[in-house]
């Protein structure tokens, strides 16, 4: 939650871009703003003044960004940039706050990170040029082999010298002296070739982050289910994005849930209403395996879920899910995502009929895919084994179509099948 102090630091601009787009590879975006000269040199006094000091730094509330949006309004009273924000500040709603005020925003630039870069030069390498680039990528330093075509091997260098960055950004970032070294070798070789065509890689200006869905997400849902029939839903997600939602501007292959509520009216009989799930976070991070990298796919999320099968009928229970496995991207426009993790699924509750405590773990194989930007289909396959008393199997179908037809409005519809019940959902969600 935060609660320690946070100062403002100088730091040179380059050494945080290589942090940021080398050792982190994340694309950055910059967005110049229209100061005038005096704003600016109060901006500065500003700062300079603030670095003596510090503030209750806390991660929901008094965060970096929200410091950020303050000094901007330090350095230019007529901006009003912290009212267009929630009580709660999420970084990228900080981001739209500065497109409020007509003009504010000069520019928008594109700097993609290192790991985009070597991508993108890897795509314009033919077949032998990738097979060789295959044999330079993580050996100790040697030459691209001669080729009677300088250009080409001038490609390849290129190629070598951004994988070699990328291996040792934090070591180059340190300036270790054996990887500095190394780095210079490769740097004198390529100087020996011709130059070559500049790396063109052009801002995709439909996934600059101003432009994403915003944060916050309520909706209402109609439920069907086959044991204990029709029921209403309440939703509440307070951040962030999900791989249903629109797309635009916000990781393709990432989950960030924080603090989300579903409750549910039953009615008929029961007519009562009740917490269906309380979720704390749920982080998934989908790294697609390609030529050059080889990473984990990964997901945990800690929250109290309704449990309807053998450990008991309508009782609510603590669990954490984790699984880690592979994942592969197939297209890009339109997407297909799929993924095998291996999943583990620990829950404690006083109304398990059994022991209090149940494990479960097994295979889970799903699927994205986008058809449009608006529109997503998402279906996974689960198998569980529950190991502690009671001990059962249980196969799980989880299916969703989500149609996003504004930034702010979007419709779905929702299938789980269970071994031990059926449900449908279909309802209309707000994004705010």
């Amino acid at each position: 939650a935060g609660g320690f102090d946070g100062n403002f630091a100088m730091l040179p601009y380059y050494h945080k871009v290589r942090e940021y787009s080398d050792f982190e590879a994340r694309d950055l975006w910059e967005y110049e703003l229209s100061l005038s000269e005096q704003e600016v040199e109060q901006l500065v006094a500003h700062v300079w003044e603030l670095a003596s000091t510090s503030f209750t730094y806390f991660y929901l509330t008094s965060n970096c960004s929200y410091q950020l949006l303050a000094l901007l309004e330090a350095a230019a009273p007529r901006l009003n940039l912290l009212q267009h924000v929630h009580a709660y500040v999420i970084p990228v709603d900080t981001l739209k706050a500065l497109f409020t005020e007509a003009g504010l925003v000069k520019s928008i630039h594109y700097r993609p990170s290192l790991k985009t870069q070597f991508f993108a030069r890897a795509g314009q390498l033919t077949g032998d040029e990738r097979e060789e680039l295959s044999t330079l990528v993580g050996t100790p330093w040697r030459p691209p082999a001669a080729r009677p075509d300088l250009p080409s091997q001038a490609r390849l260098a290129d190629a070598q010298i951004d994988a070699f960055d990328l291996a040792f950004a934090r070591e180059l970032l340190e300036k270790q002296p054996e990887p500095v070294e190394r780095k210079r070798a490769l740097l004198i070789g390529r100087s020996r070739l011709p130059t070559a065509e500049p790396l063109q890689i052009p801002m995709p200006a439909q996934d600059a982050p101003h432009l994403s869905h915003d944060s916050t997400r309520v909706g209402v849902a109609q439920a069907w289910s086959r044991e204990s029939g029709a029921a209403t839903d309440f939703a509440l997600r307070f951040a962030l994005h999900d791989l249903s939602d629109l797309q635009r501007g916000l990781p393709r292959q990432a989950v960030v849930t924080m603090a989300a509520l579903e409750l549910r009216y039953w009615e008929g009989s029961q007519q009562r209403l009740r917490l269906e799930n309380a979720t704390l976070f749920d982080v998934e991070a989908y790294q697609p395996l390609r030529r050059f990298e080889r990473a984990w796919s990964w997901r945990v999320s800690a929250e109290a879920d309704r449990i309807y099968d053998p450990r008991c009928h309508d009782c609510l229970a603590t669990l954490v899910r984790g699984g880690a496995g592979g994942s592969v991207e197939w297209f890009l426009r339109p997407g297909l995502l799929t993924y095998l993790f291996f999943d583990v699924e620990p829950a404690v509750s006083t109304g398990f009929s059994g022991d209090f405590f149940s494990s479960g773990l097994g295979p889970s194989l799903g699927a994205r895919l986008l058809l449009w930007e608006n529109l997503s289909l998402l279906g996974e396959l689960q198998y569980r084994r529950f190991l502690n008393s009671p001990t059962f199997d249980d196969s799980r179908l989880r299916a969703q179509i989500r149609w996003s037809f504004s930034k702010s409005w979007s419709v779905a519809v929702r299938y789980l099948g269970t071994s031990y019940d059926q449900e449908t959902t279909a309802g209309a969600s707000f994004y705010y």
